[in-house]
């Protein structure tokens, strides 16, 4: 396997919520080992042991808990969307497998809104109107996907 040569602090690493369904029926010690293998990796090394696989060069993994269990995400461009997570036992059926399509179309949301993103990230901002009235609710606060999206276009 290729070890990815991107830095990753220029990934954006985003979930489908077949990763999610996975990730609910791990053992809680394997929650926190991948959450803590996350981090380390977010926070810009390879803790996790992140490399693409040979059989799908769009194909990525990670180790959590030296090996015994595995991710695995579709990587285009500075994104990556994680897919699935488990046993190593299971991964190697995962691997084997063409990308679900699920999968796919995650990838593509993703992608349309950090496009999105950058677009009104380039538009001049425009001022803010006033409040007409001052029982009128307060503006929505952008998720947070979607401000740590902006970081990462600010930083690129």
């Amino acid at each position: 396997m290729e070890k990815i040569a991107v830095g990753y602090q220029n990934v954006i690493s985003r979930t489908c919520s077949t990763f999610w369904t996975h990730f609910q029926n791990l053992d809680p010690q394997v929650q926190t080992a991948a959450k803590d293998v996350f981090a380390r990796w977010q926070s810009g090394g390879n803790a996790a042991g992140v490399e693409r696989v040979n059989n799908d060069r769009r194909k990525v993994s990670a180790d959590i808990l030296h090996i015994r269990f595995r991710a695995v995400g579709v990587w285009e461009g500075s994104l990556i969307c994680w897919y699935w997570i488990g046993t190593h036992t299971e991964y190697i059926k995962v691997i084997s497998a063409p990308i679900p399509s699920t999968a796919e179309q995650c990838l593509k949301i993703w992608q349309a809104r950090i496009e999105q993103i950058k677009t009104d990230t380039d538009k001049p901002q425009q001022p803010q109107q006033q409040q007409k009235s001052k029982y009128a609710p307060p503006p929505k606060e952008p998720k947070a996907w979607e401000q740590d999206i902006k970081e990462w276009l600010q930083n690129k």
